[in-house]
């Protein structure tokens, strides 16, 4: 049994280390008051010798001194006999004041990048120099081909704008659509696996694909595709996962 236990003085001092079994016998012995402070080294935790220890009663049981767990039980034995101890339940610590909860509030929101629609661009382009090169045979073609470079851009955005990724404080979650929208979420302490995707020119470009993934199958992942700085999000997501595991 290591000597784990100290005696504090009144003059500030402290005298050991003691063994708990040393500290018993001084208890029995009458050489140390139940009132005596001592520090518990493991712990760095002070109490008086009768918090640490009680008395242990002729048929077995231990008669607590001092301040317990439940309260006060009574004036500590008088020490004209020598009486048994034995250790007592360790004091109870005070309760720590419950942390609130982080507020649900947007981190992140962000859109597909728009260098992944550079084939919508150029194809609009192409619709659009065409009807100019055309509009000598046929001045008509060339309202046709803005007309539909028009109709090509306007596809491009929304179909970029119906993709909305959002990080809050509390979950990664992905929207899909303008007027029928659908969501799909996962809570922060869900995600067990975020893996991150860049190739080719896109990758160098620092846009990729991030997909987030909860225990149960892919039919739970939260995927952000084309996202520009897929490592940025990543580790922010990894971030706001180590607060809310420090708070729970």
């Amino acid at each position: 049994m290591a000597a784990d236990w100290f005696i504090l003085l009144e003059d500030g001092e402290r005298e050991g280390p003691y063994r708990e079994g040393e500290l018993l016998d001084f208890l029995s012995s009458g050489e140390l008051t139940p009132d005596t402070p001592c520090l518990y080294v493991p712990d760095n935790r002070v109490a008086t010798a009768g918090e640490w220890f009680q008395v242990l009663d002729e048929d077995g049981s231990g008669a607590a001194t001092g301040e317990s767990r439940d309260g006060p039980a009574g004036d500590p034995p008088p020490r004209t006999a020598k009486q048994a101890w034995k250790p007592a339940p360790f004091p109870e610590e005070k309760p720590e004041a419950p942390r609130r909860p982080l507020p649900d509030r947007v981190v992140y929101r962000g859109h597909p990048s728009l260098l992944t629609y550079w084939r919508t661009g150029l194809f609009a382009f192409v619709l659009g120099a065409g009807g100019m090169l055309l509009s000598t045979e046929k001045q008509e073609l060339s309202a046709i081909g803005l007309m539909a470079a028009l109709a090509v851009l306007l596809w491009g955005a929304l179909h970029r704008l119906g993709q909305c990724y959002l990080v809050t404080t509390r979950r990664v979650e992905l929207i899909t659509g303008l007027v029928a929208r659908s969501s799909r979420e996962l809570r922060h302490e869900d995600i067990r696996s975020l893996r991150v995707d860049q190739q080719g020119l896109a990758g160098l470009a620092g846009i990729g694909t991030i997909t987030f993934s909860a225990t149960g199958g892919h039919e739970e992942d939260v995927v952000f595709t084309d996202v520009r700085g897929p490592t940025r999000i990543k580790d922010l997501v990894r971030k706001i996962q180590e607060r809310i595991t420090g708070a729970a």
